[in-house]
């Protein structure tokens, strides 16, 4: 019999490498027909289903794949491979559920080793934590190996980390935690780090951390071993410091810095023990036989010795954290209001700078003790440090002969532009400055020609300092060609250093400023974002693209940023189960905490609101695509209920992603990354009302009844649904209106404003709100037509035509005015034409939904008058003819948008680049003329692609709305 399942087994497996090796190929389609063949001759073979089923899935039939597998599920396999493939099936539908009921049932019928180790798995990636437990403790039965007894206790704590009630973790879980490794102990039984390294999880989570301290130097802390000598001593260190233990805790990291003399973080932790032991006014005492008493530093002068004599010691190895730690005394003792120990911090910068100026942290490294230098002591600093620069000043150009002599000339700029010295220089010394500095980069390039294409060039930071000077002026007088300029001469230093992602970011915020997309694709790919930069990177692409009509590029960005988002469940799932099969237990709450916070990220909630509402406004109702009601399902959106957990979005942005030199009082605060998280937060709410709104309106007309039943079976009236929205919206446009910080603009390296301040500058919230308010009105029609009603439908559409007939007028700018015989570009002109192309779609959306409701109303009313024989008519309700010249004037808008967008795609078309004032009084270098034939045909082009899919979004709703006739 044995022989036999292995002959079978045999031909099973050889007849199903065909479909393994299309699958691993990328071959989708072959492994589907090579699975086909298979199932003729063998329909009961479970493992061709779920291989055919996987096909299936990474062919985008999803519903097909899903009966296929849940099929082989409800067969209960039993056999490996079928198992297998039925969890990387499971894995691809995120539906890790169904792995747990896979294992449940196959571990039930085989309750071995194997089995129970894949159902334990199971359970990870859904975070039962219970079952985890039972589960483990069961396969401990089965297989007497320690790291299953520590695969349950590990489940145990995780339990009371993510216990609701502290207090439940701390008398029961963790409690027990305990009892179970001390056990093992006591048995003699623990044998490896990772033992030891969750028995020390668990003490320090009880507060034992004298116990932890025990452990450690004992002899379970010989088994604690790692690659890294200092990990023990680096452990006891901070135990010291978590029991406040200052003066062992001073002394531990006094051996530290010995042992490494350049590792900033000990330095902080000993400053810190240091100045508590001298705030408290603790001294050894005169008889005591800890001899480590008398080695504690706990006054400013001890450490002032202790930091002198590490520095004497370090002088040969280049170390710059003892540099650094004589500055950062000066600047404790300072902001303690004490008499520094240094006399002078200059002479310590000057130090630094003569030693360390040639590397590219110098500035870095300095930043935070700038900020306490007197204003009468900069300008001396700056002075003392030109002999350092073996060069000339920028107004003395002489070109540096090495890199070192570049990097070094670089970072003394650098701290005169910190400094505020570039600040007090008028728009013309700026220009030169800039001019300069651009020049200093073009020769500099001569010092990296046999560097590799991923390599910076050592001159780049001159451009970039260039860029940071104009950008400066432009936001003082606001002239377009300035940022025109700004692109050719970064364009120019990004093909001499196409790696440079300083400059592609730059010129991404300089193209979004523009409103011109057609570059920015490959720039965000030259920059290879990936994995967590989708959420920490992507919103500075995000926050314009759809905003500049790109509409089809949006639709991928999105798309490839939630494939990050979707899939980081299942990833940090696998990461899990890879710390329990290791043994890396620390990890594991790590792992929670950061898939928490990615899953709570607000840049996913944003990006997933703007695909939904994008989605429908280019498809919904559009000739041959679904209608809104079919979208908004498709969606399952519920306009009832909020399903953004505002309280718990995080704010995962990289702020400060943009590199910038500027003065203390441009540089982005911490009040603003607040104040920003907040700003987008309030946008993002109101965008979450509007796809509320909209999917609140479709169901107005979804059925005819009152009241539909919910997917829990309780009936919503749907008028009540609407009427509660509209209230929302209008608090919340309150909310926008009077808050400062909704509409507030950030330092030009921070992070982009919302649109909250365009979209209240444009009136379109008064448009919204009063096409919003009608609907509800509309739909409320049918309980009879009320004077006072149909009053108020008519003012609010009057309202919605006025305000947008206005806007419209404000924003039909010609895109390239003239300026005397040449033509500038006004960059604010398409932004603001495609927001108001957007709110028509909306409006006209809206309109649809009562356009269905009012109709059938209308011939309800002309049947009940032709019922009435012998009598006259009665005239039709006034509201009637209203809402008919409603949609006649809303067509012409329409029209009349399509006309603005055709004259600036035709204007664009026709013009002349010679007339383009795109490198007048701000010129900075010579002979550039392909550079801006380029800059601007891009430029160009991707204006002309905005208003082609603008002008595709509005004759669709024009089509649609023609046929409102009542």
């Amino acid at each position: 019999m044995a022989a036999r399942s292995s002959h079978v087994d045999s031909v099973n497996e050889r007849r199903l490498r065909p479909i393994y090796d299309n699958l691993d190929n990328g071959n989708n389609k072959a492994a589907i027909q090579a699975a086909d063949k298979v199932l003729k001759k063998q329909k009961d073979l479970l493992c061709a289903k779920v291989l055919k089923a996987l096909a299936l899935q990474r062919t985008g039939k999803s519903s097909d794949a899903f009966l296929l597998a849940e099929d082989v599920l409800n067969a209960e396999p039993k056999d490996d491979s079928t198992l297998q493939a039925l969890t990387i099936c499971f894995r691809e539908m995120q539906k890790p559920e169904l792995i747990v009921r896979m294992y449940e049932c196959a571990a039930k019928a085989c309750p071995n080793e194997e089995m129970y180790s894949h159902l334990f798995m199971a359970y990870v990636r859904t975070g039962d934590y219970k079952k985890q437990q039972q589960t483990a403790i069961s396969l401990y039965k089965v297989a007497q190996k320690n790291p299953y007894y520590f695969w349950g206790v590990m489940s145990i704590f995780m339990q009371a980390y993510s216990a609701p009630d502290p207090k439940l973790a701390t008398s029961m879980y963790y409690p027990l935690c305990l009892r179970m490794v001390e056990k093992m102990i006591n048995e003699n039984k623990i044998d490896n780090e990772a033992e030891v390294s969750i028995y020390i999880m668990i003490l320090e989570a009880l507060g034992m951390y004298e116990k932890a301290m025990e452990v450690l130097k004992g002899d379970l802390g010989k088994k604690y071993i790692t690659t890294d000598k200092n990990l023990i001593p680096e452990r006891i260190a901070d135990l010291y410091r978590k029991m406040e233990k200052w003066a062992e805790a001073n002394s531990a990291y006094k051996d530290l810095i010995k042992d490494n003399p350049n590792n900033w973080l000990f330095y902080q932790q000993y400053f810190h023990s240091a100045f508590k032991l001298y705030e408290s006014k603790w001294t050894p005492e005169a008889n005591s036989e800890n001899k480590f008493e008398w080695e504690v530093d706990c006054t400013p002068e001890q450490v002032k010795v202790f930091i002198d004599k590490v520095l004497e010691g370090s002088l040969e190895d280049q170390c710059r954290a003892p540099y650094l730690a004589r500055m950062e005394l000066y600047k404790i003792m300072k902001e303690k209001n004490s008499i520094p120990v240094y006399e002078s911090l200059t002479e310590l910068l000057t130090e630094y700078f003569a030693k360390f100026g040639s590397k590219c942290c110098c500035f870095w490294d300095v930043k935070t003790y700038l900020d306490i230098l007197n204003e009468e002591d900069i300008a001396p600093f700056i002075q003392s440090l030109v002999p350092e620069l073996e060069m000339g000043e920028f107004g003395n150009l002489q070109i540096a002969t090495n890199t070192k002599q570049i990097q070094r000339h670089l970072s003394w700029l650098q701290l005169c532009r910190y400094l505020g010295l570039h600040e007090k220089l008028s728009n013309e010394e700026k220009l030169l400055l800039a001019k300069d500095l651009c020049k200093r980069h073009i020769a500099g390039l001569c010092h990296g020609e046999k560097l590799l294409s991923s390599d910076l060039q050592y001159s780049d930071d001159y451009c970039i300092l260039a860029a940071h000077i104009l950008i400066s002026i432009w936001r003082e007088i606001g002239d377009s060609s300035i940022l025109l300029d700004l692109c050719v001469i970064l364009e120019r230093a990004k093909s001499r250093s196409p790696s440079n992602h300083h400059i592609k970011l730059l010129l991404i915020r300089l193209y979004c400023l523009l409103g011109a997309f057609g570059p920015i694709p490959d720039l965000y790919d030259g920059i290879e974002i990936k994995h967590i930069q989708q959420d920490t990177i992507s919103y500075q692409v995000t926050r314009f693209i759809q905003a500049v009509g790109h509409f089809t590029a949006s639709q991928q960005f999105y798309n490839a940023i939630l494939k990050f988002f979707t899939s980081n469940h299942k990833d940090t799932s696998e990461y899990i189960i890879t710390a329990y099969k290791f043994g890396s237990f620390q990890k594991i709450p790590e792992f929670i905490e950061f898939r928490k916070r990615v899953s709570n990220s607000i840049s996913f909630s944003v990006v997933t609101i703007e695909k939904m509402l994008l989605e429908i406004m280019t498809d919904a109702e559009v000739s041959g695509c679904p209608t809104l009601d079919d979208i908004v399902k498709e969606m399952e959106i519920n306009p009832s209920k909020d399903e953004v957990c505002w309280d718990d979005l995080r704010d995962n942005r990289d702020l400060d992603v943009l590199i910038s030199w500027d003065p203390k009082s441009r540089q982005l605060s911490e009040e603003d990354k607040t104040e920003s998280f907040l700003q987008v937060k309030g946008w993002h709410k109101l965008r979450c009302l509007t796809l509320r709104v909209l999917a609140a309106a479709s169901q107005l007309v979804s059925t005819s009844d009152r009241g539909q039943q919910s997917n829990n079976g309780q009936t919503q009236d749907h008028g009540k649904v609407m009427a509660k929205l509209v209230d929302e919206m209008k608090e919340h446009f309150k909310e926008l209106e009077t808050n400062p910080i909704q509409t507030r603009e950030f330092p030009e390296h921070g992070p982009p404003s919302t649109p909250a301040k365009s979209f209240l500058e444009g009136q379109h919230h008064v448009m919204f709100n009063n096409i919003v308010s009608t609907v509800a009105d509309i739909y409320e029609l049918q309980n009879g037509f009320s004077e006072t009603t149909q009053k108020k439908i008519n003012e609010n559409l009057q309202i919605v035509l006025d305000t947008y007939k206005e806007s419209l007028g404000r924003s039909n700018r010609n895109l390239l005015p003239e300026d005397g015989d040449k033509r500038k570009l006004d960059r604010n002109v398409l932004p603001e034409l495609i927001m108001l192309s957007e709110t028509l779609v909306f409006i006209i959306l809206l309109s649809g939904v009562c356009f269905k409701i009012i109709k059938p109303l209308k011939t309800q009313q002309q049947r009940k008058n032709k019922k009435k024989k012998g009598v006259d008519g009665k005239p039709l309700p006034p509201v009637f003819d209203q809402f008919k010249g409603y949609m006649e004037s809303l067509l012409q808008l329409t029209d009349d948008l399509i006309h603005v967008f055709e004259n600036i795609k035709a204007d664009l078309v026709a013009f002349d680049l010679s007339r383009l004032s795109i490198q007048g009084k701000y010129k900075l270098m010579e002979d550039e003329d392909n550079f801006v034939k380029t800059l601007w045909t891009e430029i160009c082009g991707s204006y002309e692609d905005a208003c082609s899919e603008v002008l595709m979004v509005m004759k669709s709703r024009k089509a649609y709305a023609t046929n409102f006739k009542l």
